[in-house]
């Protein structure tokens, strides 16, 4: 029962407005999941309306095989080009293996810079808005064209280790095989810098989510600056770990531009030798040459679950790794 103001009795049964809380009121947890499906429904929208189509438009086309310049005039041929991708091309595999390659070598490299540069960025610092600038610099001006033409004009391994003689130093102490692999991670930093603009702003994100009470209930307990990282960065940032790693992962499988250093067997000497990923060389199967548009179609869906695959083995390696602050 509920009392009105003028003293009146009222049934709590009747009143419209409790009826209505009542009947209408939603957990914490469903409002947050209410947010995030907001969040995503515009790219969904977009997914079915501009995306849904061609996919099933180019799953169909994979077991076809064009016999005119006509989308519409194919043949059947079923798995025929799924076999000659593996069993007869001499080219895709190789090219395919190398990516992956180079996707596991890429990730952790791209992934410690971030997280490096995110906490020098995340200090409370003279002029740190032009230093976080300068990072995002390059997912601004940044293509596979333009980074080409800056690796065409010396920028990479050849200015980050020729021009200091580094290669000969390392070539002379290390000699030619140990020499090489560290010059091709000094020529990977070209490319790594890159391609952290986006990661540094997520790993920011994820430093100034992080309140001053976990250190300073640290400190109070004795705990050292490397304690502090391990214990209550990390964790608390994992969440952030496991979103650049799968944003990086796709990143990487889907850039059209790879250049690697070579280092001379005999003189030390760097060289810059780019390489064909996967989306050139279906892009040059589909429209270059043959018009090969469902053998091309067959290697885009291989490799589409190729990193189906490994993002979902690195989703299911992290999910027991992740803290999420807010869980109960």
């Amino acid at each position: 029962m509920i009392r009105a103001p003028a003293g009146a009795i009222v049934d709590s049964a009747s009143s419209p407005r409790q009826y209505k809380r009542s009947r209408f009121h939603l957990s914490l947890s469903t409002r947050r999941s209410l947010q995030g499906y907001m969040f995503i429904l515009p790219w969904v929208l977009g997914f079915c309306f501009f995306l849904a189509w061609p996919l099933v438009r180019s799953f169909i086309l994979s077991f076809h095989e064009l016999e005119a310049v006509n989308i519409n005039n194919v043949k059947w041929v079923g798995i025929d080009n799924y076999r000659q991708a593996f069993f007869v091309d001499p080219q895709f595999f190789p090219i395919l293996v190398e990516q992956i390659k180079q996707t596991f070598v890429n990730t952790p490299a791209i992934l410690i810079f971030s997280l490096f540069v995110g906490m020098l960025a995340n200090q409370k610092l003279h002029g740190i808005t032009a230093f976080r600038g300068i990072f995002f610099l390059p997912v601004v001006i940044g293509s596979a064209q333009v980074i080409q033409d800056l690796f065409s004009q010396g920028v990479g391994a050849n200015t980050f280790a020729g021009n200091a003689d580094v290669a000969g130093f390392l070539f002379q102490l290390l000699g030619p095989t140990w020499s090489g692999n560290v010059i091709a991670v000094l020529g990977r930093m070209s490319l790594v810098l890159w391609a952290s603009g986006v990661q540094i702003l997520i790993f920011m994100a994820g430093l100034k989510s992080i309140g001053s009470t976990y250190y300073e209930a640290g400190r109070i307990d004795g705990a050292t600056d490397w304690e502090l990282f391990w214990k209550i960065t990390v964790p608390l940032i994992s969440p952030f770990v496991l979103l650049n790693i799968i944003y990086t992962v796709v990143d990487t499988f889907t850039n059209s531009f790879s250049v690697q250093g070579v280092v001379s067997q005999v003189t030390g000497a760097v060289t810059e030798k780019t390489g064909t990923t996967v989306l050139q060389y279906i892009q040059t199967t589909a429209f270059s040459g043959q018009f090969r548009l469902g053998y091309a179609a067959a290697l885009g869906w291989i490799y589409f679950l190729i990193m189906f695959v490994v993002l979902m083995v690195v989703i299911w390696f992290m999910s027991g790794k992740i803290y999420y602050a807010g869980d109960r």
